[in-house]
Order: structure tokens, then C-alpha cells, then sequence
């Protein structure tokens, strides 16, 4: 795991070298046991590594043989020695899978990323073709940014690298607008104007001054296959998942597990125990003050499979600081609570293991979130002829009192019977969408999203309809909800405290597995999502835990404003009028009144609120750690 930087420009001097060693060093965290600069006339790349694999001689960035090709790499192939296989005799200097990947490259071009198994972002220049490519893993678990002005483009893991190197940016109303809705900055878009993300499964070439991108994996239409039956796909899924934790597990320095109590993550170290002879290294934390169901799960799992487990309970008190911490690895606003425990969880990781395994994506691909039987119920109702539900929900919001009554709640589940797939989607994916929120933002920037903006999940439906909702949801939600939250969160959380962290489930041919399963295997009325995964793991975890209410890693934010946070919200939100410029002042007051007095839970998006107005400030005053003006300058 490391960060990688460069510029690629019409000629190199030295204050763009001086620019990509700071970008090194902004970045230390993410590979602090190594860093490395390397140049010619037209590129310079950066690196920092954290050494996982071939500890003596993976260091970077590595030039070919013939001195053609020179590479810098973040991630891992996790079938490097497979593909090491596939090479001549004699070709490899080391052990590492940074020379597989750049010999493949070397030999293959592109098309290379097609073998790759792993999460990688890596840049390539052809010294004899004066080109750069960029490229990321199929599902952008591993960050990469991009700027380009004029004929330069400057690339980097870490947006705040970026940043520091060119001075103040124009910020993206866009992506303040998709901020705010969604609690992460969506798409392609940074919060910066001239600042992109490579997308997944995607690579970018940039030669003389012309730049283009390919997407070389879009597997999201891929057609469910209506003959698969249900012990097929328990054998198949537990044969992809064994093999998917086994290359996982592959690491020349101590690794463990984080252990939430959920089916995910148990079903991870339930595999990791098969395959390691030691016990496993298990880490869960929980929250004071606060019903902790899942630690008791978590503590059922480590015991039945003999694990050495690591509990730590957080308090209120933690947040203000953890918050800090967090913010600027992000570089940009990222309003999911969750990234302050995932934070505390890999620093309490980190004292033990250096690589740790997660169970993200087995929601998203396995129909484990509450939306998904929610939109396949809303699809019965449109069976009913229009004016009976019209009808139906108008009798409903008569009795309503207030926008929080069961009366009201009923009127608009009823009307979303109506809309489609897309927008009721969104509907549960929209901080806007309840009590005072949807008025949040000033008559300047509402304006603005009235001429200009929609949901960025609305293009991801296209090409879609043929396949049955819940699909339909769970694809779109891997493709925004996954990648540009829960993937962003864990790699920047756990990058801060150098800890790298692993995910079977999204395994390429395990993510291209769960596209053919059709939903009917996944989700039951009775039983809940996921039915699958809980299927095929029922010999290796007990019933109670398999069929537990989903909760997620959530954190009790109402409760914390409302007392112990309460003059923190008051402070940040309010101290100045640093909100202003997008959002109203009268509205502001009214969403923390809401959420206080419990006439309402804008708890999310307060918390972004917060994250906003802290990143903000930093943004006005231009305290990103900075390096001298002169290394600034004309970038």
C-alpha cells in the first residue's frame, strides 16, 4: 500500500520536481517506510511505500531493464505470482508485484489491466513514447486525482496533495450541491473545479499535450441468470469466497481482521480461520452509552473460531479530535459519520497488524440494505390502477398532522408508488428530504441546482430497465454508494494510520458472480436480503447473528447533538458566516432546532454540516499543509 504523485509537462524543471517531493511528503502516511523520486526531461513521479510484500526489493518508483518504462504503483495484485508464472525465466529481478504488473504492462500495454486481481492505482510513462497512463482497479478502491492546465497534467492519491501544490481552487458548485445531498462528493468530480477522479475500472493516456480516458470493466448490465439455482450458487459463492480471502491473506507482515458482528465481516474471518494455521487478529469497537448488539456477536465469532480479539468502546469525546484527524486526509468535504470509528478502528488495528481484512460489498452485491425489499414492495403497487393509489395516499395525508405522524409517513410512501425506479431510489439517498432540509440552501445556489443539477445516481439507471428493481438498485448503488463512500471512507480512515485494508467480496469474479444471481436468490420478504450469503455461511456461523436486524456501524449522532455535542454543533455551525455563500442562515437554524428538539433527524446531515463548515474554514484561510509559495507557484 502507498501514494503515488507525478507531472507529466512539455519539459520538466526543478520546481516541478520540488512539487512532486512535496507531494511525497504530504503523503507520508500512506507509505511512511519508504519514499522515492524519479525523472526525465517531460516526467517526474513520486512515491511512498508501505511495505507489504518483497519487503528488501519492491522499492519504487521501478524503471524496466531497457529503461523504457518507469512505474509507480499503490495497491496490491493479489495474483502477482500466478501472472509471475506467465513471465520468462529470468525475466524478474524481485519478488515483488510491482515488477509483475510492469512487465506485463511492458509486454501487453492496457491491456494488461484486464489480468490484474487486485486494488491498484498505478502510472506508467513510456519514455520512448512520451506517454502517460493512469489507470485504477475495477471498483476504485484505491484513489487516484488528476489536473490538468495547459500542457501538464499533475496526478496524485490524495486530493490534499494536489491542493497544496496549486494554491486556492475554484470550488465545484455541482459537487457542493451532490456533497450536501449525499454526504460524499459523487462521480468523477471533486470538490475543486479543475480536479477530477479517475473513474473504476478505468485508465486515462496522456501524450503531447491530448488526454483520454477508456473504461476497460463495465460489467453492470450483465444479464441475471434465470437457470442458476440455489445449491449451484451457494457452491459457487463459497468457492470464490475461500479463494478470494486465501490471496488476501498473502503478506510478508502481520495481518488481521476487522470484526463488526455483521455477516460480512464474520463470514470473512470465518474463511480466514480455514486458511491460517495461527489465530487470527480480530478488531471491533462500539459506543458508550449505547446498545451494542453486534459487539456481543463479534465476541460469539472470535470465540467459536479462537481468534485474538480486540474490543474498544468510544465515547462522544473522542469526536471532536477524531473529526480533525480525519478531515484532512480527505481533502475535500466527506460527510459519513462512520469514518471516524473506521478511523479509531484501524488506529487500534495498526498497534497489532500492519494489512487488514474487511467485509465492504457484500451489501451492495448481495441485497443487504432494507431499500431493496422497500422498491420491490413500491413495484406491487404500481399493479394498482393510478387514481386508487392517488386516492389511497390523498386519504392518508388527511389525517396527517405533522410532517413526522404516521398519517404523513403513509401519504408519501403511497405517492412514491408512483414515481420511478430512479426517483424513489434517491428518495433514500437524499439528506433533503425531510423536515426543514430541502429549503438548506440559499436562493443564489437553489436557483443555481433548479437550472443545472440532478441526482448523480439518475445516468446510472440508463441501459438498466430490463432488469427487475432490486438489480437495478443494488448496481447503482455499487457504483456510487459504495465506491465514493464506503470505498473512500475505509481507504483514506485506515491510509491515516498506515494501515492497509483488504475486501474479499469485491473480488472481481466475486462481483461479476453476484451480477448473474438473480434477485429471487438474494432477497426473501421473510427472511430479509442477503439470503444467499446466510445460505451458503450457515455451517460456519450460528443462526442468531445470520438473521439478525441489519443495524450497520452506525453512530448515535442524534443522541450525541442533542447533549454531549450539542455546543460543538452550536460553535461550528454558527460561530461564523464561513455557511453563508450556500446554504440559509434561517434554514440552518430551523434543520439543528429539528434535530434537537425531535421534531426531526437531520443528525447525517448535520454531521456533514459540521465537516463542511471545518473544511471550509481550512479552504478560506488556505491551512492545507502547504508547502513554500515558490513550490506553488504556476502549477
Amino acid at each position: 500500500m502507498c501514494g503515488i504523485s507525478g507531472i507529466v509537462s512539455s519539459q520538466i524543471d526543478q520546481q516541478m520536481i520540488e512539487q512532486v517531493r512535496c507531494m511525497t511528503r504530504l503523503q507520508h502516511h500512506r507509505g511512511p517506510d519508504s519514499q522515492g523520486l524519479w525523472h526525465d526531461q517531460r516526467a517526474v513521479l513520486g512515491h511512498n511505500r508501505l511495505s507489504i510484500i518483497d519487503l528488501a526489493d519492491g522499492s519504487q518508483p521501478m524503471t524496466t531493464e531497457d529503461g523504457r518504462f518507469t512505474v509507480v504503483f499503490n495497491g496490491e495484485i493479489y495474483n502477482f505470482k500466478e501472472l509471475r508464472g506467465s513471465l520468462p525465466k529470468g525475466t524478474l529481478r524481485s519478488h515483488s508485484d510491482t515488477e509483475v504488473l510492469l512487465e506485463l504492462f511492458a509486454r501487453e500495454g492496457v491491456n494488461a489491466l484486464r489480468k490484474f486481481n487486485g486494488m491498484f492505482s498505478f502510472a506508467v510513462w513510456d519514455r520512448q513514447q512520451q506517454e502517460l497512463v493512469i489507470a485504477r482497479d475495477r471498483l476504485g478502491v484505491k484513489p487516484l486525482y488528476y489536473s490538468r492546465v495547459g500542457d501538464k497534467l499533475c496526478f496524485s492519491s490524495e486530493l490534499g496533495a494536489l491542493r497544496a501544490i496549486t494554491g486556492p481552487q475554484t470550488i465545484d458548485r455541482a459537487a457542493v450541491i451532490g456533497y450536501l445531498r449525499a454526504s460524499y462528493v459523487p462521480g468523477d468530480r471533486s470538490i475543486y473545479s479543475n480536479v477530477h477522479k479517475l473513474q473504476p475500472g478505468s485508465f486515462l493516456r496522456f501524450r503531447g499535450g491530448e488526454l483520454s480516458t477508456e473504461r476497460y470493466w463495465n460489467p453492470w448490465q450483465t444479464e441475471p441468470d434465470s437457470r442458476m439455482t440455489q445449491a449451484a450458487a451457494e457452491e459457487e459463492l463459497l468457492s470464490l469466497l475461500k479463494d478470494a480471502v486465501r490471496l488476501r491473506m498473502i503478506s510478508d507482515v502481520p495481518l488481521g481482521a476487522f470484526l463488526s458482528g455483521g455477516v460480512d465481516s464474520s463470514s470473512v474471518v470465518a474463511m480466514m480461520s480455514e486458511h491460517s494455521q495461527a489465530p487470527v487478529k480480530t478488531f471491533t469497537i462500539g459506543f458508550q452509552g449505547q446498545d451494542n448488539p453486534e459487539i456481543g456477536h463479534a465476541r460469539q465469532v472470535a470465540a467459536r473460531y479462537g481468534t485474538e480479539h480486540v474490543e474498544r468502546m468510544l465515547s462522544a469525546r473522542t469526536v471532536p479530535d477524531a473529526l480533525e484527524s480525519v478531515l484532512t486526509q480527505f481533502g475535500e468535504p466527506f460527510g459519513d459519520a462512520s469514518a471516524v470509528p473506521t478511523y479509531l478502528v484501524s488506529q487500534v488495528a495498526r498497534e497489532e497488524v500492519t494489512v487488514a481484512l474487511s467485509g465492504d460489498g457484500g451489501d451492495e452485491f448481495y441485497g443487504g440494505y432494507g431499500l431493496y425489499g422497500y422498491l420491490k414492495f413500491l413495484q406491487r403497487l404500481r399493479y394498482l390502477p393510478e387514481p386508487m393509489v392517488r386516492g389511497l395516499a390523498g386519504g392518508a395525508g388527511a389525517f396527517a398532522r405533522s410532517p413526522g405522524d404516521l398519517p404523513s409517513r403513509a401519504a408519501r410512501f403511497l405517492e412514491r408508488a408512483l414515481d420511478p425506479i430512479p426517483k424513489q431510489h434517491w428518495y433514500h439517498r437524499d439528506n433533503f428530504v425531510h423536515g426543514s432540509a430541502h429549503r438548506l440552501l440559499n436562493d443564489d445556489m437553489a436557483d443555481w441546482a433548479a437550472r443545472h443539477w440532478q441526482p448523480h445516481t439518475y445516468p446510472l439507471f440508463r441501459g438498466l430497465e430490463h432488469l427487475s428493481c432490486p438489480d437495478q438498485a443494488m448496481r447503482v448503488d455499487a457504483q456510487s454508494y459504495l465506491i465514493d463512500d464506503l470505498l473512500v471512507k475505509v481507504d483514506r480512515a485506515s491510509m491515516a494510520t498506515s494501515l492497509e485494508v483488504r475486501s474479499p467480496f469485491l473480488d472481481y469474479r466475486l462481483v461479476e458472480f453476484s451480477l448473474r444471481v438473480p434477485h429471487g436468490l438474494k432477497l426473501s420478504s421473510r427472511k430479509g436480503g442477503k439470503l444467499l450469503l446466510k445460505r451458503a455461511m450457515a455451517p460456519y456461523l450460528p443462526d442468531a447473528l445470520l438473521y439478525q436486524s441489519k443495524r450497520g456501524f452506525t453512530v448515535p449522532m442524534q443522541t450525541w447533538f442533542q447533549s454531549s455535542l450539542r455546543d460543538y454543533v452550536e460553535d461550528m455551525l454558527f460561530g461564523d458566516d464561513v455557511l453563508h455563500e450556500y446554504l440559509s442562515p434561517a434554514a440552518l437554524r430551523t434543520v439543528v432546532d429539528e434535530t434537537h428538539n425531535g421534531a426531526a433527524d437531520h443528525s447525517q446531515l448535520i454531521w456533514g454540516l459540521l465537516v463542511f463548515a471545518q473544511w471550509l474554514r481550512r479552504e478560506v484561510s488556505d491551512a492545507w499543509a502547504s508547502p513554500p509559495s515558490e513550490v506553488r507557484k504556476a502549477v
